[in-house]
């Protein structure tokens, strides 16, 4: 592994709502690659579809989700992904993090590519 090459640290998941240990997870993740000398250059958190409801019943409606994960990050080194949330309908989870590797090489202005546990893919 590319000691240099950066890395993007990505939380998917309902946060119906967000808590405490959605942020800490980040952090250990961070804080533990960092220990390991590789560079970290963010972290987001994406709020999955409404249509995710099919499979969770309580799960509240989008824009409140986000809203809260936009609260709890803020004035944080992690951000919240609309991009998730505002498709047309449920997205599959390869499919977010290749929309979000996408945004992040333009954001960060970095050649960022998908793990995919000791493999790598780039696009």
């Amino acid at each position: 592994m590319n000691r240099n090459a950066p890395i993007l640290l990505v939380l998917t998941g309902s946060f119906n709502p967000p808590h405490l240990m959605h942020l800490r997870s980040l952090e250990l993740a961070r804080d533990y690659l960092e220990q390991e000398s590789l560079r970290v250059v963010g972290g987001v958190m994406s709020p999955v579809h409404d249509d995710y409801k099919v499979h969770k019943k309580t799960l509240i409606e989008y824009q409140h989700r986000k809203g809260m994960v936009d609260e709890a990050t803020k004035g944080t080194w992690i951000k919240c992904s609309s991009w998730e949330g505002n498709q047309p309908s449920w997205t599959p989870t390869r499919a977010t993090l290749e929309a979000l590797q996408s945004q992040a090489r333009v954001e960060y202005n970095e050649p960022l590519s998908c793990q995919d546990g000791l493999r790598s893919r780039s696009p």
